[in-house]
């Protein structure tokens, strides 16, 4: 019996550990997620806002992270763009058709299961809209969207 209690106590602990770990990064990626605007450049407009918005964070709460995308390359919470990237990157912002795009009827988007949905602004262009990519009906092609994807896996920290 002796070995049987001690066996569940330590169950206990292990699992009790494990979920003070999960707490910690949680919290840790609100913080972040928190500080990610606040570290935005005082008095210019982004060239490009990309945000991921779903899932479930610490206090069950949504999680949400932002990154800005300004004109001399900063890129908020990933490494700088190089100036050809900006200026393609400066291309598909004026050229981006995203702002056509008709809503889907039956959006499913990845918070849904939850997953991350990605948003784009373009403050400079468009003031004030946001778009969430997976609720609208675009080609799977799309130069802007195939470009973002580049961005993230490039640049990411």
């Amino acid at each position: 019996m002796k070995k049987t209690t001690m066996g569940n106590r330590r169950r206990l602990v292990i699992m009790g550990l494990a979920l003070a770990v999960l707490a910690v990064g949680c919290a840790l990626a609100v913080l972040y997620a928190r500080e990610a605007p606040r570290l935005a450049k005082r008095g210019e407009t982004p060239l490009m806002v990309i945000s991921y918005t779903g899932g479930m964070c610490a206090g069950g709460q949504t999680c949400h992270s932002e990154h800005a995308i300004y004109e001399d390359g900063t890129f908020i919470g990933m490494s700088r763009l190089s100036p050809d990237e900006v200026s393609k990157l400066k291309r598909l912002v004026a050229e981006t058709k995203i702002p056509t795009y008709k809503e889907r009827k039956q959006a499913y988007c990845q918070s849904y299961a939850d997953g991350l949905d990605l948003s784009v602004a373009f403050p400079q262009r468009y003031p004030g809209k946001t778009y969430t990519l997976c609720k609208l009906d675009m080609p799977i092609d799309d130069p802007i969207d195939t470009y973002i994807g580049e961005l993230i896996s490039n640049h990411a920290n």
